[in-house]
């Protein structure tokens, strides 16, 4: 059980530049605000952010959301679970959310287990924007796989994906996923369980070069 907190953001006069600009600025300020308490945001759908929020009270998650809905052609709505299950933790705040703006679940908070998957670019005989291609594309089928062993992905730039993914999964997907670089991280704190993603991702690639 980690705690996962959803927040939805519905502008109040259609969607425009400037709309579109205030929840980029709001999701930085939220992300910049949050990370003191070791917490990690990310854009999972549109106008939709995951918080990664063990350790974080109930109070604190009342402040925030009273922050945030104090902004201007912005209403929000913020739910927060504890759940084995990023998936699940999502669906069962979308529930809640249809009927109320705020809610908090107290529960168990266990550590968070994020992966780190970097592509292996290829050699050879192949150009560079087919190399990209396939770089994304082995990402997404990597996603995939992921949401299909309870996981839940992150962020993907061009060759590298994070993700959260389930501790009892580690071994299948180191099995199914062998043609990239992958780093773990465990941690109670998201960010602390990024960065020993990245620490182990960074000495495999320097132990491998």
């Amino acid at each position: 059980m980690s705690r996962y907190t959803i927040l939805i953001v519905n502008p109040q006069r259609g969607v425009n530049r400037e709309v579109i600009s205030l929840f980029e600025n709001m999701y930085t300020e939220l992300s910049r605000n949050m990370i003191k308490y070791g917490c990690l945001a990310y854009i999972i759908a549109p106008w939709t952010i995951l918080l990664l929020s063990n350790g974080v009270r109930d109070h604190v998650h009342q402040e925030l959301f009273e922050s945030l809905k104090s902004k201007n052609y912005l209403n929000v709505k913020l739910a927060s679970i504890t759940s084995s299950s990023p998936v699940h933790a999502i669906l069962t705040a979308m529930r809640v959310l249809s009927r109320k703006d705020y809610y908090f679940q107290d529960g168990v908070e266990e550590p968070y287990t994020i992966g780190v998957f970097a592509s292996k670019w290829t050699t050879g005989q192949v150009d560079l924007l087919s190399n990209i291609a396939l770089q994304t594309r082995t990402l997404l089928e990597i996603s995939q796989l992921i949401l299909n062993s309870g996981g839940l992905p992150l962020s993907v730039s061009l060759n590298k994906l994070v993700s959260i993914v389930k501790k009892d999964s580690l071994t299948v997907l180191k099995d199914l996923i062998r043609h990239v670089k992958i780093g773990f991280g465990v941690d109670y704190l998201a960010i602390n369980a990024l960065n020993k993603a990245e620490e182990s991702l960074f000495l495999q690639e320097t132990t491998n070069s």
